[in-house]
Formats: C-alpha cells, structure tokens, sequence
C-alpha cells in the first residue's frame, strides 16, 4: 500500500513537472538570473541528461524567502533572526558556526532538528544557526531540488559576508544538512572558498545520484565532507537517502539501509549519533556484511569524525534506538590453528576477560569446521565494553554424532588467537599459558598477550 501511494505521487510530481517543464522551455526560458545570486539553468548538467530528464528554473530569491535564526549558549531557546541585509544578532565571530539544514517536505520546527541545536550548545560554545526554507521545499520535487541551489546561495552569501566583513576563518563553519538539504550544502560549499566541514545526513538519492558533482553534494565543498547514510536503497521506493558514497568518509550504520526498531526515516538515529560523541567505525566491508577490522584504521562517526583518520567507505553496528547510548562494541577474532591434526569439527567458546568485564561467545552459532593450520576469522559485536582485553580462554567440543568420531579429531591445537578492538584501534595477540598444547574436546586452553 506504502509503495502505491508513493508511485502515484512520484509519478504525478513528475506529470506536474513536465508540464511545468514544456512550459518554459516552449518559451525559451532555460536560464535565469537573479543579481548577486548568479545564473541558474534548467539545461546540462541541473537538467536534460540521462539522470535529470526533466529539471525547473528555480524560484526568486524573494519567493524562497530563506530564513536563518541563531542560537546561542546565551541564547538557547530562543532563536534570533539574522541576515547580511540587517543584524547578525549576538553571532560571535570568535567562535565556531555551525548552519543546520533541513531537507524535502521538513521545517526547522520539527523536534529533532531543536534536539540537534541543543545536542551542539551542549557539546561547545558555538553559534547555531537553523536555515529555514520550508516555503519552498514542498511539491513538485523538481522545484524544491531547482529552489535548493537558491538556498546554498544565500548561505554562501551570509557565510561570505562574515569572512570578509569580520576577519572569520572559513574552516571554522560546518554545515549540516539532511536528505535534499545535503544538495544545498553542496551548493554553499561550492560557492565558499576553504569552508571547514559539510556533515550530509542521507543527501538525498533521486535527481541526484549518478550525477555531474556540480549538481550533488562531492568532496570538493569542503575541507572535509562526512556522510551518514541510514535510510538509503537502491531504488526509489524503498528509501530516498543514496547509497553512494559521495563524501571523503561514508558511514554506514548498520548497512546504511533500515535501522534498528525505526520506521524508514534517518531522523531518530541521526540525532542520535549526533547527540551520543564518538562512535569508532572501521572498513572495508561489503554490502554483503563481509567485514575487516584493521587497528588504527578507523574514525569516528558524527561529532567527532575526523579527517587525519581513515577514509571512504566506512562500517558499523549500533543498538536499537530506545537502547542509549546506542554503542556496540566492535571486536575482530582472528584463531589459528597448529598442525598436529588433519581437520576436526565442533563449537569453539571463547571466553573474553577484561579490565572492566567477561564475555563468554561461541565462535560460530552453529559447529565450525576446523584444519590443520588453518585460520577463522570472525567479526564479533558486543553490547558490552570489556576494556582491555587480558585473558582469552578457548574451549573446544568436538561434534557429538557418530559420523565426527569416525573422521574428526577429538584433539585439537591453537597457535594463537588475535583480537581486535575496532572502538580502541588496538591489536593484541594471544598465546598458550604452557606453550602450544593439545586439547582434548571438553577442555579448555588459557591465553595470554604474548
């Protein structure tokens, strides 16, 4: 039912759109230009390609009517009008900026985007300031993507107006955007010579992906462009944030797809991450949920990310959202086994003793299949922080039936074990208590840093 209703309104925003469309291209309007804001076209790149047949002109700056309020430790709750044609209110130039932007169909008064203001006062003193541009967001999407290239302008033109008028270093502002408001980001960046950061929040996928970088959000908008990506799909029907990584660091919680207990909306586990400091991630993995974790090669999602650490496509597990603070553990097992024994097969336990918990978890939920020399390797999550890790114990129980005690070992030898803690960025390896020793099944072997 969900999917119907929403292909009946694509499609009749797209019928709305080529009407519209037609219209102006029939009188030769396929450019506009509005004075200190530049030139826009409906033309190659913004329109008339494969992956933007149909594109619009965007309204006047004077019917977009963008909005910026600012927010203040000083002033929390309530929000100061500002503009580069009257005050700037109690901006402080000394300090940080941070521009919020909401995406399609949204408004700053949606309690999140007050959640985030806030969640940022909290963590520095800095100044706050939400865009408003719901009076041209709305349908035909196609508008409300043409008008987003007005709204990056004016912020662009705010944001030029106190680096030059006040001496600012332009590394100090940070925008952060969300679904079509990405766009807008993007398009302030491109008009910002050395902005600081641009975090996009889900930029949204249709009349965006696979696209020219001057119509999307890229790299280039910034020193630094960190992307979440929560509710993105291969297809228009299943979710409207890309898939694709279009920053210098892509997170992907869980996938980067549905999220734990929320419905198909970014917004909940958005503030979230934004709300809760660092999250340490790590990569590469496939879509397929093949996972790598490598010491020292992580970052940390949201707030704190970071662009002296790793790079590009970047993974991670979270809690459900009514399960604060959100985190899971990230570890990787790396077992080795010894070449006393041809092959054996049964369930390994390994029991993980921290400086600040124990954790008992079977390698495999089902019997692992083990040979001589081999390695197993496995991504293991946790909801709980052991702290430094200082023992491992491994426990092996060759398979019970019949067919295992004819052709498997019930002895079996382990040269080590690696753990790596994805969160700490550590390595540390594990070695027998006496030396390589053979265990008998039921038994357990203890291992120690070595």
């Amino acid at each position: 039912m969900y999917q119907s209703i929403l292909l009946l309104v694509v499609i009749l925003t797209l019928y709305a759109a080529t009407i519209a469309a037609d219209s102006l291209e029939g009188r030769g309007l396929m450019n506009v230009c509005y004075d200190e804001y530049g030139c826009f076209t409906s033309g190659p790149p913004f329109g008339l390609t494969l992956h933007r047949p149909i594109a619009l002109l965007p309204d006047p700056p004077e019917v977009i009517d963008t909005r910026f309020l600012l927010y203040t430790r000083q002033f929390k709750d309530k929000g100061q009008a500002i503009s580069r044609h009257t005050t700037l209110g109690t901006w402080d130039r000394t300090k940080a900026t941070k521009i919020l932007v909401h995406g399609f169909l949204d408004t700053i008064n949606s309690t999140w985007w007050p959640e985030m203001k806030d969640a940022f006062l909290e963590a520095e003193d800095c100044n706050v300031i939400l865009t408003d541009w719901s009076r041209a967001n709305y349908f035909p999407y196609t508008k409300a993507t043409a008008n987003a290239q007005v709204v990056g302008a004016d912020i662009a033109l705010l944001v030029n107006k106190m680096i030059k008028e006040h001496g600012v270093n332009p590394a100090d502002f940070h925008i952060v955007a969300h679904s079509l408001g990405a766009a807008v980001a993007g398009y302030a960046g491109h008009r910002i010579s050395g902005l600081g950061r641009i975090t996009g929040l889900d930029p949204a996928s249709p009349f965006f992906e696979n696209t020219d970088p001057i119509v999307r959000l890229d790299p280039s908008d910034a020193k630094f462009v960190d992307i979440i990506h929560t509710d993105g799909s291969p297809t228009l029907l299943l979710g409207f944030g890309t898939l694709t990584q279009v920053g210098d660091v892509d997170f992907y919680p869980n996938g980067g797809m549905n999220q734990p207990s929320c419905d198909k909306t970014s917004a909940k586990l958005i503030h979230a991450i934004l709300n809760l400091g660092p999250l340490d991630i790590f990569g590469p993995m496939d879509i397929q949920g093949e996972c790598t974790l490598n010491a020292n090669e992580g970052n940390f999602m949201g707030y704190h990310a970071s662009p002296n650490k790793a790079r590009g496509r970047l993974y991670l597990n979270t809690q459900r959202v009514d399960k604060a603070p959100y985190c899971i553990n990230h570890y990787q097992i790396r077992l080795i086994s010894g070449s006393n024994f041809v092959q054996t097969k049964g369930q390994i336990l390994l029991t993980f003793t921290g400086s600040r918990a124990t954790q008992s978890v079977l390698l495999d939920s089902d019997e692992t299949f083990l040979k001589r020399s081999g390695i197993e390797t496995r991504y293991i999550p946790l909801t709980t922080d052991l702290g430094t890790i200082q023992r491992v114990n491994v426990k092996f129980e060759r398979a019970g039936h019949l067919i295992s005690s004819l052709i498997y070992s019930s002895k079996w030898t382990f040269t080590n074990v690696t753990v790596i803690d994805g969160d700490r960025q550590t390595s540390v390896t594990f070695c027998p208590e006496n030396g390589e020793m053979v265990l008998e099944s039921g038994n357990t072997a203890r291992f120690y840093p070595c």
